[in-house]
Parts: structure tokens; sequence; C-alpha cells
């Protein structure tokens, strides 16, 4: 799934590319794909702001409604005019280069001279036409924790609620929002703190740095254009690097930066977890 530098890489792409045009024809070729609290002519509107909450993108439009997007794990959006692509983003597969749109193709939304593809090859992605008054009641905006640099003392209150490793902690979007493997794991090494330790042996000065420091993170890899750089192009087609500026992820067996010691890998919550054991303190 996209993290969050990855969705503002596309937010920022949608707003070079659709932003003030209007939608002159929607095509849903997937009901479940496309859900509408109504008519779904009513998408067919002028795009007047693309906001992100976390994960999700939010289109609004200029009729007070707004279209919500969540890629899931092979969510792709992709923009051509004149079967030039514009900007692409999203699970890599040939789709973001071959002829559109093809199988995996769920909604197209047309322009005066170009069109929005939204392909999903697994089909957990979505697209959902709502009122955008209704917006901040979806469920996802209601329970998403705060983004940092923003809201600290939200963070502070709602991470102490749990006694569990932070690394499950940091994965958990109720918590801090936007965070996903990659950025743990690159947040903790700078934070200096292993990513077993328990939430509860954290105190305010490691917490606070934890938050500040995801912050960091997060907006390298934006100047990086993201870091999953075989899904994900930027408008410019450059593709994001910020795996090659990372610390500790898909880093193992190679030397620590700081300290030369080898980048430890283990599977902490499920996933694939990456960090110094020399310069990362056990709490």
């Amino acid at each position: 799934m996209p993290e969050m530098p990855e969705v503002e890489t596309i937010r920022r792409g949608l707003v070079d590319t659709v932003l003030n045009k209007r939608v002159a024809e929607i095509k849903v070729l997937k009901a479940s794909s496309f859900r509408n609290e109504a008519d779904p002519r009513m998408a067919c509107s002028v795009i007047t702001d693309i906001k992100r909450y976390g994960k999700m993108l939010v289109i609004e439009l200029e009729n007070e409604f707004s279209l919500v997007t969540h890629l899931m794990m092979t969510g792709q959006l992709i923009i051509r005019e004149n079967e030039v692509t514009l900007f692409s983003g999203g699970h890599p597969t040939r789709s973001l280069i071959s002829a559109l749109p093809d199988k995996s193709t769920k909604v197209i939304f047309a322009f005066n001279n170009s069109k929005l593809f939204f392909n999903d090859e697994r089909g957990f992605g979505y697209v959902k036409l709502l009122e955008t008054k209704n917006v901040a009641e979806l469920d996802f905006i209601k329970k998403l924790g705060p983004e940092p640099p923003n809201d600290i003392d939200v963070f502070l209150q709602r991470i102490r609620k749990h006694k569990i490793m932070i690394k499950p902690a940091l994965l958990n979007q109720s918590i801090i929002a936007g965070l996903g493997n990659i950025y743990v794991d690159e947040t903790l090494f700078l934070s200096k703190v292993h990513p077993k330790s328990l939430t509860g042996n954290l105190n305010h000065t490691l917490l606070t740095n934890i938050y500040l420091n995801a912050d960091k993170v997060m907006q390298l890899s934006i100047k990086h254009g993201g870091s999953t750089w075989r899904n994900y192009l930027n408008v410019q087609q450059e593709m994001g690097d910020f795996l090659n500026v990372a610390n500790v992820y898909q880093k193992h067996g190679s030397p620590c930066k700081n300290c030369g010691a080898k980048i430890q890998k283990i599977r902490i919550a499920n996933r694939g977890t990456h960090f110094c054991q020399n310069c990362q303190v056990l709490y």
C-alpha cells in the first residue's frame, strides 16, 4: 500500500494536470470500484481542489460533491492526453505504460482533451462519490490520527493509551497518519529507538523526537518523489528515489551509516523490520 509521501506525490501530480478542469463524462467499468451516494453524473463538474487525508485522496468538485479515492494495494491513477501520459502513479504493472483501457481499468474520467484512468488489478481500491460536506464523516477520516508535525499533543495522548511495541503503534493510522513500513523503520533509526521497544517505556522526550523525526523522514521522501521507485512516477515522469538515501530499509546485511554494524532484519507485526542493533536502544 502506498504511504503518505507516495500519495502526496500523486496529489501534486493531479494538481498539475487536472485541477480546474471539467469532468465531461464518467464511465464506470466495474460497479464495485465506484461507490456512489448520488447519481454518477454528479461527478461531471469542475475540479476545484485536491486534498489528502493520510493515504486517502479527496477530489473536490464545483457542485459541492467530492470523489474520495483510495488506491489500496494495486490502484493506479493515470492521466493521458492523445495517448501521451501526463502523469502516472500506482502499482507497478504494464498498465502504467500500455494502451488503456485494459482489463484492470475500473473507472474513466474524461475531460475535453484528456482522460483520467482509475485502474486496480485486484479490485480492493475504490472511488467514492459523495457530498463534500459528508467527507469528514467517513470512518477512515474520523479515526485518522494526526499527521506530523501537527497536533503532537494528540499523538502523545493516543500513543499512551497503547502498551505495545513501538513499531506496530506507529503503523496504526489512528495513532499517527500516513506512516507505513518503510517510514516507520527510517523514523525509529533516526530516533535511535529499537522497533521492539514498548510504548509504555518511552518518555515524553523520546516520543516527541519520534514524532518530529517521522515528519523529517516523510518530507525527505516527498522531496525525492517517494520511496517505492518501481511503483510511482511524478508529474515529470521521474521515478521516486528515496530508497537510494534510506538508512535501514532494505539495507539488511549492509553496514550502518553511523557505526558500521550490519543492519538487521526481523519480523514484527508480520512486517519485515530493518534496524541497527548497535544504534537503536531497546526500552
